[in-house]
């Protein structure tokens, strides 16, 4: 019970969020769920990407979540419209999944911080 929350807070921790940070939560799932938590509590605007649609219905009627959208990789316009014209000053990955991973570094602003959490299988 407690695993998850821990690993929400340290996603937080380690990637430095602020008041007003522009943060993308890749992963709605159970432990980007727990990253979003403690991202509303630092104040942080947020933005979630998922390729469920299930689980970004759940993120849009989260107060505090921006618009949400599916795959990160076909939307780059709608993340940059998402942050009122700026990059994510962090991008915190969810998902364990090595290309969503790699995806990851294309969306933080330059100087941004990258937080990778999850465990995957290198294939």
């Amino acid at each position: 019970m407690i695993e998850t929350p821990g690993i929400g807070a340290q996603a937080i921790a380690r990637a430095e969020i602020r008041r007003n940070d522009f943060l993308l939560v890749i992963g709605a799932g159970l432990i980007g769920r727990s990253v979003m938590q403690f991202a509303l509590l630092s104040g942080a605007r947020i933005a979630v990407a998922d390729v469920s649609e299930s689980r970004l219905q759940f993120c849009r009627e989260k107060p505090g979540v921006r618009p949400t959208f599916v795959s990160v990789s076909k939307n780059a316009a709608i993340l940059h419209n998402l942050g009122d014209g700026e990059r994510p000053a962090s991008v915190i990955d969810a998902t364990g999944k090595p290309r969503s991973r790699s995806d990851g570094f294309n969306f933080a602003d330059q100087g941004g911080r990258i937080v990778f959490v999850g465990l995957f299988r290198a294939t």
